[in-house]
C-alpha cells in the first residue's frame, strides 16, 4: 500500500512521469501479445505446411486474374519495396565476385561494344550471361557488357539457345588497339590499321571478340587476301607476350643465332621439356613419349623437342628454341632416329598464322596436305582449345548443358563463342 502510494504522488506531481508509464505499459503489452501471435502463427504454418501449400495454389488457381492485378497495382506503388526485394533476393543468391582488373580487361576485350549484337559503346551494362534466376554465378566468368536494349530484351533467357539478338548488326573493330600499340612499341615501329610491318611482312594483332561475333567474318576469309602475314590474338599477346615475341623475331630473323657445334644433344626429363614449353612455345607443353634437347656448354636446356610414338606413326609433337640454332632442327631429328632406331616416316603440323613451313622442308619434310579449319571456343576469360570441351566435360562444368543441343549452342549459352583458325599444313619426314 507504501509503494503504491509513493508512485500515486509521483503519477499526479509529474505529467511527464504520466506519459512514459502509460507508453511503457502499452507497448510491453502490445509486444507480448504480438509476439506470441507471430510465434503460434509460425508453429501452426510449420505443423499445416502442406496443407497451406495446396490452400494457397488452389486459391490461387481460382483468382488468377485478381492476384494479377493486386500484385501489379502493388508494384507500380512500391518501386522502393520491389527494388528492395530485389537487392535481397541477389544478395541471398551469393555477393559479387567481379574484380575491377577483370572488368577493365572485359571492357578492353570487347572494345566497348555490345557482347550480343556489337553496338559501340556509351550505353553499357554490365550483365550476367547466366542469370542469377537460372544459378549463374557472380563471378568473373559470368559478366559481360551489353547495351541496354539486349539487356532488357534478354531478360534471364539463354543466349542462342532461348534468345538472340534482335537488333541490328553492327561491324567491329577486327585488331585490338591497345595490344596492337605495345607489338609497335617492341620493334620502335608505327602501328597501321591493325598490323606493323618489317621486311615485308605483316604481323596483325587480331580481336578474338571481333573474329567470334556470330555475325562476324572469319579468320581464313581475312587472311585468303593478305598474303605472307603472321596472325597474332589478342590473348596470347595478353597472357604469353614474350612466347609471341620469340616467334615473331623468330620468323622476321630477328633472333641471335648460333650454330649448332655449340650444342649438344641429349635426352632431357619430362620436367625440364614441361618447363622449357612453356616458356617457349606458344602453346606450351604437351605430353609426349620422348623429350630431346639441345645444351650449352653450361648445361642449360636451349632447344627442345618431343615425339609421340604411337600406332598412326611418330609424330614431332613439340619444337621450340630459346633463340636461333643453324642446324639445330636437323641435329634433334639425327639424334632422335640414330638413339631409338626410327626408320618410320616422322610427322608434324604447322601452324600456318606463323608461316607456310618453310623451317620444315629445310631439313628434308614434305608437305602432305592440310587438316580442316581448326576451331576454338574464347570467352572474356581466354581461348579454349575445343578438344577440352568433351560432352562429358561440358556436362559437368556447365549447369544448363543439354544433350539435345549442339556443342556450339551449349558453348554460346555458358559464355563461349566459336573462333574459327586456318587450317594446319601436315608435313611428312620419309
Amino acid at each position: 500500500s507504501r509503494r503504491k502510494e509513493e508512485f500515486k504522488k509521483q503519477y499526479e506531481a509529474n505529467p511527464l512521469f504520466q506519459a512514459q508509464a502509460v507508453f511503457s505499459s502499452r507497448e510491453a503489452k502490445h509486444d507480448t501479445i504480438e509476439d506470441r501471435r507471430k510465434e503460434a502463427r509460425k508453429v501452426w504454418e510449420q505443423a499445416h505446411k502442406k496443407e497451406l501449400v495446396a490452400y494457397r495454389a488452389d486459391f490461387y488457381d481460382k483468382n488468377k486474374e485478381k492476384a494479377r492485378q493486386v500484385n501489379s497495382a502493388w508494384r507500380l506503388a512500391n518501386p522502393g519495396k520491389m527494388a528492395n526485394n530485389r537487392h535481397k533476393r541477389r544478395t541471398a543468391l551469393g555477393r559479387s565476385n567481379f574484380t575491377n582488373d577483370h572488368l577493365w580487361w572485359l571492357h578492353q576485350w570487347q572494345d566497348g561494344c555490345c557482347y550480343y549484337c556489337g553496338k559501340p559503346g556509351g550505353d553499357e551494362h554490365l550483365e550476367h550471361l547466366i542469370c542469377l534466376s537460372k544459378n549463374g554465378e557472380n563471378e568473373n566468368h559470368n559478366a559481360v557488357y551489353a547495351c541496354g536494349a539486349c539487356n532488357s530484351s534478354k531478360l534471364n533467357r539463354l543466349y542462342m539457345i532461348e534468345w538472340d539478338s534482335r537488333f541490328e548488326r553492327h561491324p567491329v573493330r577486327f585488331f585490338h588497339a591497345k595490344f596492337l600499340k605495345e607489338l609497335a612499341q617492341e620493334f620502335g615501329l608505327t602501328a597501321q590499321e591493325g598490323h606493323i610491318e618489317l621486311n615485308g611482312i605483316k604481323v596483325f594483332m587480331l580481336s578474338t571478340f571481333a573474329f567470334s561475333l556470330p555475325h562476324g567474318f572469319t579468320l581464313p576469309q581475312f587472311a585468303a587476301a593478305k598474303g605472307e602475314c603472321i596472325f597474332v590474338w589478342d590473348f596470347e599477346w595478353k597472357y604469353k607476350k614474350e612466347q609471341v615475341l620469340n616467334v615473331v623475331k623468330a620468323k622476321l630473323g630477328l633472333q641471335k643465332s648460333d650454330g649448332a657445334r655449340k650444342y649438344t644433344a641429349d635426352l632431357i626429363s619430362s620436367s625440364e621439356a614441361f618447363d622449357f614449353f612453356e616458356k617457349y612455345h606458344l602453346q606450351g607443353t604437351r605430353n609426349a613419349s620422348i623429350y630431346i634437347g639441345l645444351r650449352d656448354r653450361e648445361g642449360a636446356v636451349c632447344a627442345a623437342a618431343s615425339f609421340i610414338l604411337s600406332n598412326s606413326g611418330v609424330e614431332l609433337a613439340r619444337l621450340a628454341f630459346k633463340n636461333h640454332i643453324a642446324g639445330g632442327f636437323s641435329k634433334l631429328l639425327s639424334f632422335f632416329r640414330k638413339k631409338f632406331d626410327i626408320r618410320d616416316p616422322i610427322f608434324s603440323y604447322c601452324d600456318t598464322r606463323f608461316g607456310e613451313g618453310k623451317g620444315y622442308r629445310k631439313v628434308g619434310f614434305v608437305e602432305a596436305g592440310e587438316t580442316k579449319e581448326s576451331y576454338s571456343y574464347v570467352s572474356g576469360m581466354g581461348i579454349v582449345h575445343r578438344l577440352q570441351l568433351s560432352p562429358s566435360a561440358m556436362q559437368e562444368k556447365w549447369p544448363h548443358y543439354s544433350s539435345e543441343h549442339s556443342e556450339e549452342q551449349n558453348a554460346n549459352a555458358h559464355g563461349f563463342r566459336k573462333l574459327i583458325g586456318l587450317p594446319q599444313k601436315r608435313y611428312v619426314l620419309n
